[in-house]
């Protein structure tokens, strides 16, 4: 029998998607939510997942919209920073690959998914000075999780993947330690077998760099799952059976807790007024009908049937992992 979480990710974007995403917690297999940690009602989507009863997790957000630590009076303080964080230049040329020198733009704006796909992709390098900002940016936004909840985070995961680059990771271990947060996401494919062609190279590096998290996660004793599932398994590529037959596999390799990372909703208006931490509005994917087709496939009921009927599967949170 496997242990499975259900992780409804981009909770606290906007007001139709968490409609979607407290719809598939209702009446589907989704357990939990990851909250962003730079959402523009905070304290609204989190009022309705504690009437729901839903587990809610941080999603920190340095990739997408506004940096709290610009918009807002949040001061770090010199104890936040322990240690320089490792460089993370070796396999890039420097001469001709783009420097990202802090989290955001002078707009304060931060420098969107290109950022890690560049780092990963071994186009780009951080400065110390980046990495620093990351850590008072995601303090941040735990500080807000807190001031919205009441609480700490069960877990912390990263939106668009950032902390798959290793020393970004590094920064958000440094954060959770601090915080007394005891797990984070581990991002892998789920499959073990050999590399599809059709797997983008943006997933395969998230995949690649996922053994380093992994050794950072052991060396500071953080909790996460054995396996994971949602890197190949977004918007239309999601399907029931798609679905069972990878959890299927994660229990037939053994592995004994499992998390699914999903992205259910309902399409975001593109007309819906800009807030200022989201001044460019819901990008494709957030316009598009495969967050409504993802909560189809999660709440229909064949699914819950398989997984548990056929395969023992026990639906846990975070708190129970």
């Amino acid at each position: 029998m496997a242990r499975v979480i259900v992780t409804a990710d981009d909770y606290g974007y906007c007001k139709t998607r968490d409609r979607g995403i407290l719809q598939a917690f209702k009446d589907g297999i989704v357990t939990s939510a990851a909250i962003m940690g730079n959402s523009p009602h905070g304290r609204e989507a989190t009022t309705l997942a504690s009437m729901a009863e839903m587990e809610l997790l941080l999603h920190g957000n340095i990739t997408e919209g506004c940096a709290l630590t610009s918009t807002s009076q949040y001061k770090p303080s010199a104890s936040e920073h322990k240690k320089p964080f490792p460089c993370f230049v070796s396999e890039v040329d420097i001469q001709h690959a783009q420097v990202y020198t802090s989290l955001t733009t002078e707009e304060g704006m931060f420098h969107s998914k290109s950022m890690v796909v560049n780092v990963l992709g071994g186009q780009a390098f951080l400065t110390q000075q980046f990495h620093e900002d990351v850590v008072d940016e995601l303090t941040a936004q735990v500080a807000a999780f807190q001031q919205w909840t009441g609480a700490t985070p069960v877990c912390i995961n990263s939106h668009n993947h950032s902390c798959s680059v290793p020393t970004l990771a590094h920064a958000m271990t440094t954060v959770a330690l601090a915080r007394g947060i005891p797990a984070f996401r581990l991002a892998q494919l789920s499959s073990r077998k050999p590399e599809s062609p059709s797997t983008s190279p943006f997933l395969l590096n998230v995949d690649r760099s996922s053994h380093k998290t992994k050794e950072l996660a052991v060396r500071h004793a953080l909790k996460t799952t054995d396996a994971f599932i949602g890197l190949e398994m977004m918007g239309a590529s999601l399907t029931v059976d798609a679905l069972a037959e990878a959890v299927a596999q994660c229990i037939q390799q053994g592995d004994k807790t499992c998390e699914i990372m999903t992205h259910p909703g309902f399409e975001s208006p593109c007309d819906q007024p800009p807030h200022e931490l989201f001044p460019a509005g819901p990008d494709d994917f957030s316009q598009s009908a495969e967050r409504r087709h993802e909560l189809d496939v999660l709440t229909t009921p064949r699914l819950r049937s398989v997984l548990e009927g056929e395969w023992g599967v026990e639906f846990i949170t975070w708190a129970d992992l």
